[in-house]
């Protein structure tokens, strides 16, 4: 009784060993954070490269790009660009096809009103400009670095024992709000 008045913690509190819950949680949360790089590394594939050269500006664009990339695809007198087709088809495969599954799945059963947002506006990327596709891959790249940051923050108080624990799992704010994301376009 002693020892918890003075120091607030029950005799060998911080030994106690991990639970299963415990370790499932952590392997939760290490799973999210494989999700959240995945689609990181993917939605900045579209946007790095040289300017000009990048998928994102390669590809078509405007209401039209499906049906444009599939008449490239289809037409054997060479009218139709088939290199802008071919980008835009690989557009809509990696931002629809495979970020926008390992976003839902970083953004989990619930995101937040941002987070669906963001995720609607992907849905219909193909259909808008370079300009505004590049806008809404970065908000979407913004949002799953935060999420990306809180798992592993989550990951690392889980098994230190003290994302429980009073101020354990809150976020922590970086001066100025400042992203960077350089290790998902190589460096630029």
């Amino acid at each position: 009784y002693r020892s918890y008045v003075l120091t607030g913690k029950m005799p060998r509190e911080d030994q106690a060993p991990l639970t299963a819950t415990d370790k499932k949680a952590i392997l939760e949360a290490d799973e999210m954070v494989q999700a959240n790089d995945a689609a990181l590394q993917m939605l900045g594939s579209v946007l790095s490269g040289e300017e000009g050269k990048t998928l994102n500006d390669r590809a078509g664009s405007g209401a039209m790009a499906g049906t444009q990339s599939w008449m490239a695809r289809n037409d054997p007198t060479g009218f139709f660009n088939d290199e802008k087709g071919q980008a835009t088809t690989e557009l809509e495969n990696v931002v629809i096809g495979q970020a926008l599954a390992n976003l839902k799945a970083t953004f989990g059963a619930a995101p937040t009103e941002g987070e669906r947002k963001i995720l609607v506006d992907l849905q219909a990327s193909i259909d808008k400009t370079p300009a505004e596709r590049k806008i809404i891959i970065g908000r979407a790249m913004e949002a799953a670095k935060r999420r990306l940051d809180f798992n592993k923050r989550r990951a690392e108080e889980l098994r230190g024992g003290t994302f429980y624990k009073q101020g354990g799992g809150q976020p922590v704010t970086q001066p100025g709000g400042v992203v960077d994301f350089s290790d998902y376009f190589g460096g630029q």
